[in-house]
């Protein structure tokens, strides 16, 4: 039974595979094939294959209903990560992507491409990861930032070349032609537009060989080569046509009006734009819609139409406000207060600059925080560092014991705590002045830092007494260490600070036991141990082990 169960998964995967590649070709048959392939899934209640189902649905709605699309994408997205299937995740981001860019918010929709790129990257999707790519491009060139969409495109170009994505190189090679084209005029840009406008033919990647008649198009009005323009743009119409792609038959529709408003035919584009409004309700395709009924109204109000304008703009914020949810109400309310296009116009300049204001603040308020977070850092550091040495100071190193105390306390770990007192400093001091002194004990914490564990504990008590907290030793694991100080000490080179004066230390040793009540009552024992050691000579080690003395 579970082989046969493995079947029909196995059957509705190739499937979903097969109406994912047909979604650009031809949208029409591949929703009718990811219809039937989620019914089955669900009639088996094969999860992973109705999120692959969605995902698809989600990718033909995109150019259609992004908001219909979006919706369809997060619940794809939640089926997914549930399986696991971190590949198809990413690719179902793409959708969402779409959404955030087709309602202009950029950056949100660069976050998502970044995490798309991430997880396609991870599960080895480069397919995805190179669409990815190529949709920061895309991105770039919206921001208007075209350095950046060339070289994202140039990207895209080298990560889907040997045939990981061929129609993505293709699309890549002609957005990144146009760019060049309409930055350089005299160069040889145009042909590689209909180079690789040819080559997304040959990949059946219908809608991107639409948009390069488009570019080539819009080039050619820039140029002021109008006749060429609408040429392309209508060669573009019967590629669309000829091959069902209803969405780029609007697009196109709203490019000859584009060019038809450039040259100042604003009787032609009007009526364009009203052809294109008709044809994009009759098929259902939203955003075509509504970006028409926008430029409908701009024209209006070039042809002093300013009742039908006002109307129209009207529409448009509706229907926009169906897309963008939340985001056109205030637009909505200011615009019923007024009765005149110019007065909308008025308003829109003002919240523009009011946005452009808000930017800057919250780009000055970001630098603060950043600021304020270094100086923090810094206060830290300085708070819990010694100025000279740069070894922990005081009060930090009573704060780790303070630690390393509780921690002997609830799971009986051991520690160790050393303090060291360089031998005869007076005398250094006095005879080479405080600099040279300076210098000597510098030298010592950088020796000492040297030789111990990272997670180890080494700071200035004051003056010339150092302190050890070693973690999870006992004394004789300690004092191991204590001796190979003493010898590293003694090998400091410092006959250019005070002549041929040896520099030895003298060191105390105790390990904390059952009787210390706390990290001080360490420190004294430690402590005494040195005094002992002072006594004994200098230049040597002494433990203190159950309140009585031994010699190291």
């Amino acid at each position: 039974m579970h082989d046969i169960d493995r079947t029909i998964n196995d059957e509705i995967d190739a499937l979903n595979n097969q109406a994912y590649l047909l979604r650009a070709s031809d949208p029409v048959a591949a929703r009718e094939l990811t219809n039937q392939i989620l019914m089955q899934a669900e009639a088996i209640e094969y999860q992973l294959g109705i999120g692959h189902a969605i995902r698809t649905l989600a990718a033909i709605e995109a150019k259609i209903n992004p908001v219909e699309a979006l919706m369809l994408a997060n619940q794809a997205i939640a089926i997914l990560e549930q399986e696991g299937d971190t590949s198809a995740v990413a690719s179902a981001l793409m959708t969402v992507f779409c959404y955030y860019h087709h309602v202009g918010w950029y950056e949100q929709s660069l976050l998502v491409l970044k995490d798309a790129y991430e997880k396609a990257t991870k599960s080895e999707n480069l397919y995805v990861a190179v669409i990815a790519v190529y949709n920061m491009g895309v991105n770039s060139e919206e921001r208007k930032d075209v350095d950046a969409a060339i070289r994202y495109y140039e990207m895209a170009m080298d990560e889907a070349k040997d045939g990981v994505n061929e129609a993505i190189y293709w699309q890549a090679r002609n957005a990144r032609a146009k760019l060049h084209a309409i930055k350089d005029p005299n160069a040889n840009w145009i042909e590689e537009l209909r180079i690789s406008r040819e080559a997304l033919l040959k990949v059946e990647n219908i809608s991107a060989a639409c948009d390069s008649h488009s570019s080539l198009a819009l080039i050619f009005s820039d140029r002021g080569l109008y006749k060429e323009a609408i040429f392309e743009i209508r060669r573009a119409r019967i590629l669309a046509a000829k091959h069902f792609q209803a969405p780029m038959i609007s697009s196109m529709l709203l490019d000859l009006g584009e060019i038809y408003t450039k040259y100042g035919k604003y009787t032609s584009a009007l009526r364009t734009f009203h052809r294109s409004y008709r044809y994009a309700q009759s098929t259902g395709y939203v955003m075509s819609e509504c970006r028409s009924l926008e430029r409908m109204a701009y024209v209006e109000q070039e042809l002093g139409l300013y009742k039908k304008s006002l109307a129209h703009l009207f529409q448009h914020l509706k229907l926009k406000e169906k897309l963008v949810g939340e985001q056109s109400e205030n637009r909505m309310r200011d615009l019923q207060a007024f009765h005149r296009i110019e007065m909308v116009q008025a308003e829109a300049n003002l919240a523009r600059r009011k946005n452009d204001e808000l930017a800057t603040i919250n780009n000055d308020l970001e630098c603060a925080l950043e600021q304020q977070s270094r100086l923090q850092k810094e206060l830290m550091r300085m708070a819990s560092t010694d100025d000279l040495t740069g070894a922990v100071n005081r009060r930090q190193l009573v704060n780790d014991g303070t630690l390393e105390m509780e921690r002997h306390r609830h799971v009986g770990a051991p520690f160790v705590v050393t303090i060291l007192d360089v031998d005869f400093f007076k005398r250094i001091n006095d005879g080479f002045g405080h600099a040279a002194g300076d210098e000597i004990l510098r030298r010592l914490t950088k020796c000492c830092q040297g030789h111990l564990r990272r997670f180890d504990v080494f700071g200035r008590l004051g003056g010339e007494e150092f302190c050890i907290i070693h973690h999870d030793t006992d004394v004789k694991g300690a004092l191991i260490v204590a001796k190979r100080l003493m010898d590293s000490i003694s090998e400091i080179p410092t006959a250019d600070v005070i002549g041929d004066i040896n520099l030895t230390v003298s060191m105390g040793l105790s390990e904390v036991r059952r009787g210390n009540e706390s990290f001080y009552d360490v420190l004294h024992d430690a402590d005494m141990a040195l005094y002992e050691a002072k006594n004994a000579g200098r230049n040597t080690v002494k433990v203190c082990q159950s309140r009585h003395l031994e010699a190291a």
